[in-house]
């Protein structure tokens, strides 16, 4: 038989190591909640950041849910060129959305506002239209 050697340890020692343990698990918790809320300040602040360098359109055309965005984009030649986003917005129960699938009731909304987006876009002069955030 194996001589086996036992402790004992007094009501100090198990108190200091219950006091250790709660540190412990105060600390992770701490550490846990600090993460949880290094990372919520990091998300909002690359979404703000996203929405203040986020461009915006020049113009919008819009019949019921369905809306044409008319975008500026400045070539290397000085010209100004129009590219034209077409989508569909729905509420999802929560907030707003869009999305670039349509259905049969939509179609002729679409081509309306395409349209309208075209007629402006062959109307603007290139010399007077500014483009936002362009110098």
């Amino acid at each position: 038989m194996e001589n086996v050697t036992v402790l004992h340890a007094g009501p100090s020692c198990l108190r200091t190591t219950q006091t250790i343990v709660v540190v412990i698990l105060t600390a992770a918790k701490t550490i846990t909640a600090f993460d949880h809320e290094r990372k919520e300040i990091e998300r909002t602040t690359m979404e703000e950041m996203l929405m203040a360098t986020k461009q915006k359109p020049v113009r919008e055309f819009r019949l019921g849910r369905i809306r044409a965005a008319v975008w500026a984009n400045q070539s290397e030649d000085g010209r100004v060129r129009f590219n034209t986003t077409v989508s569909r917005l729905y509420h999802d129960g929560t907030r707003w959305q869009d999305t670039t699938s349509y259905g049969r009731d939509d179609l002729p909304l679409v081509s309306k506002v395409v349209h309208m987006a075209h007629v402006w876009i062959w109307e603007q002069d290139d010399s007077v239209l500014e483009i936002p955030g362009v110098d």
